[in-house]
Order: structure tokens, then sequence, then C-alpha cells
């Protein structure tokens, strides 16, 4: 069977300016939109600074709009608006409709396309996060070291501590005799058990974005190794469902590099000496053996060799 289907005009790059419509062969403007019949939209733009609607009826200054052709290869410029208007609402929403899906599957193909040629430098970035000095390996590493000085409960109430954003170190501070009656004058019903101490905030601790980061599973396992499956892919032959939940991790991959550098950044404010003695004040008087232990950790060379960055 012949297919008599007339092949779709072939979809042009954004214009990126009014003088690229001008350039191109066949653009006509004005255009009388009554002796032309609109057969599809080539491309959408969006200008910094107005332009006039292509049509001669219309003419209306916008900045967003479409490079459109007639049935008999004139082309032309229009909004939105007024395409449905001067060409009729069923006619344009039937060809922007079929060119937001073409549009749609080409930036994905061309998106494809770029990962699969950009994939040994993406993988040599996102491999150096990891294991660069001060890394996601190094990171680890101190992980691993604060675990054998604090032990995995104390480690993971830090990590709790840094979810909660409850981050402000306090201590109790008995009150003057005065103070106290002040306190209870000022407050009908309190007890002088709960009027003799006042809390006073000592500082703040550093965030720690650090503790459980999944540096290997978060930027290798999740990118490069989905890269690697797009070698032997070919996107044309792609659904665009599939090519869109193919590509979908990918809509995070800065964020998730910044996520993890930040990360591994926070360390070392964590392990600044000032910090170390608030982690030290913030733990509960019934631990103030691991306090004690923390602190000879802090003085000591284990910590010094941490900052050297070395990922081991």
């Amino acid at each position: 069977m012949i297919d008599t289907q007339e092949p779709l005009a072939p979809l042009v790059d954004r214009p990126q300016s009014y003088e690229d419509l001008l350039a191109r062969a066949g653009f006509v403007a004005p255009l009388d939109h009554e002796q032309h019949a609109l057969k599809a939209v080539l491309a959408d733009y969006h200008f910094q600074r107005e332009v006039p609607c292509g049509l001669k009826g219309c003419r209306q200054p916008h900045n967003n709009g479409f490079l459109v052709i007639t049935e008999d290869g004139v082309e032309t410029n229009v909004g939105k608006d007024c395409g449905r208007s001067f060409f009729g609402d069923e006619v344009f929403s039937t060809v922007h409709a079929e060119y937001q899906r073409r549009r749609q599957r080409a930036d994905l193909i061309a998106r494809f396309r770029s990962l699969q040629a950009g994939a040994d430098p993406i993988a040599d970035r996102l491999k150096d996060v990891v294991f660069r000095a001060f890394g996601g390996k190094w990171v680890r590493k101190v992980e691993s070291s604060m675990v054998k000085v604090l032990g995995p409960a104390l480690l993971t109430s830090l990590e709790a501590a840094h979810l909660r954003r409850e981050l402000v170190v306090s201590r109790s501070v008995e009150r003057t005799e005065e103070e106290i009656q002040n306190v209870m004058a000022l407050t009908p019903g309190l007890s002088r058990e709960r009027a003799k101490y006042s809390t006073e905030s000592i500082g703040t601790l550093e965030a720690m974005p650090w503790i459980g980061f999944d540096f290997t599973g978060r930027l290798l396992k999740r990118f490069v190794d989905a890269l690697r499956s797009f070698e032997t892919l070919d996107p044309e032959q792609l659904s665009t469902p599939k090519l869109r939940l193919l590509l979908k991790p990918f809509e995070e991959l800065d964020a998730e590099v910044a996520a993890a550098e930040e990360a591994a950044a926070s360390v070392l404010r964590f392990l600044s000496p000032d910090n170390l003695e608030l982690v030290a004040l913030w733990l509960p008087p019934h631990l103030q053996g691991s306090a004690e232990a923390l602190r000879e950790w802090a003085a000591g060379p284990k910590r010094a060799a941490l900052l050297t960055g070395d990922p081991g």
C-alpha cells in the first residue's frame, strides 16, 4: 500500500532574534492570511524585545510566538492568540499540538545525543567529586573515624539534629536568688525548682549534610551507570515516554553535584576546633566520657591526618 500522506514540514532551530526570521528565504511580513492556509508551526521563539506579528490584519507586538509555514510554502510569524484568531481556533490548535509533540520529541532526542556525546566528561566530573582530595571517599573516611570516636548512635543523633535544624547548643545556668524571685513573680504557678535554672545559648553547630550522604549511589550509580547504558541506544528508536524516563534523572544532575560538593565542604567546617568543642558540649551530661574522648581526638594526630584530605 502506497502512503500518500504529505510529509510534515521539517522543524527548524528556534530563532534567537527577529533578524533570524527576516533572514529566512521564505519569510513574508506582513502576510495576508486570507490568501494563505496554515500548514504547520516550524519553531517557537522567545525574544527579549517585542516584534510585530507577521499577519497583515494584526501586527500586534509580542515577545513570544511562532514561525509558521503555509500550504504554499510561505513563512511568517504569529503570536498564539492572533494565530487562533486569524487562522481559526481549530486549525491553529491542531498544528500547534502537532508542533508541541514533534518539538518535545526533537528536544528529548537532542538532549539524549548530547549526553551520549558528553558521557566521558560528565563521568569524569562525577568521579572527581567522589575520589579527589576532600571528596566523597574522604568524607566516608571521616565518617568512619567519627563512628570510632562517638559511636554510631551518637553520629545518628547528630544527623537527626541536622535534619531537624536543631543545631543550637545550650546549657543550664543557675539563677541567683533575686533572679529566682523575679521569675516566680512574673510567672504565677511556676515552682521554685523550675525557676532555679535558665537556658543559655553557647553557639550553633555547623550543618552536617555530609553524614550519611551517599556519594557513590547519588553520583556514580545513578548517573555514570545510566550513561554507560546509553552507549548502545539509538534515541530515534525509543518511544517518547521511554526517552523522558531515561532523561528524567539528568534534570537533577547539576543539583546533585552541588549537593555533593556542599556536603564534602561542610566536613572541614565540622572538623574545626571550635565546632568540635560545641559537639562535646552538645553531648548530655551522662556522656561526658564521649565528650572527653572527642576532645582528645580533636587535639591528636588522627584529626590532623584527616585534614590533609587524603581519600586513602
